[in-house]
């Protein structure tokens, strides 16, 4: 179902439970009980279409993880990098919009343990790893969250060279100088920040 139509059934039903909610002040109001029963079953239905309803919106994130096993392969083979992806948590649901919004960040990080976090296989080999690395990427719930995880066995981000050379991304106000004099907290604080466009 395209994704405005739904949008536009999640609305109506919304506007369904306020007209719903309308109905039994009124019928408490007055007393009938048969506007009252007949408003209490209205009620009911309403609930439980406002259920489906959000539960139509929920997918499982398997789709969007999946899409990522061609990148690992593409990737991998252009940089010269043996790379395997694992999944967990494929099943875990998540609101259609958000799932929708998901792609490009987690290409993003994808792509940045491919280039930068995962070593050439010489440098994997002479520090006692599996020639094979792993990106691994899981879904779990959190309470009300979901928490997404992108991990790979790589050399992770080398703090050293990025705060040698701050960009204006991550130190916007900062001279080589303040930056090296930075907290290293502080320094991974700034490198993980959402940047804004």
């Amino acid at each position: 179902m395209p994704a405005t139509k739904l949008d536009q059934f999640v609305n109506l039903v919304g506007e369904l439970v306020t007209v719903q909610a309308r109905l039994v002040e009124i019928a408490t109001r007055h007393e009938d009980p048969e506007v009252v029963m007949v408003s209490e079953e209205i009620e009911r239905l309403t609930t439980a279409l406002r259920e489906n309803s959000i539960s139509i919106r929920m997918l499982p994130i398997r789709a969007t993880f999946e899409r990522f096993r061609r990148l690992v392969h593409d990737l991998a083979r252009d940089l010269q990098k043996e790379v395997e992806l694992t999944i967990e948590g494929a099943d875990t649901e998540l609101d259609k919009s958000v799932i929708d919004q998901l792609n490009d960040p987690l290409m993003h990080l994808i792509r940045n343990s491919m280039d930068h976090g995962i070593e050439p296989l010489e440098t994997r080999l002479a520090a006692g790893k599996r020639a094979s690395a792993t990106i691994h990427l899981a879904a779990r719930h959190s309470g009300a969250s979901v928490l997404i995880t992108v991990a790979d066995d790589g050399g992770g981000i080398n703090a050293a060279a990025v705060r040698s050379a701050p960009s204006r991304r991550v130190w916007p106000r900062l001279t080589r100088s303040s930056a090296k004099a930075k907290s290293l907290t502080s320094f991974w604080r700034r490198v993980f920040l959402p940047h804004r466009k």
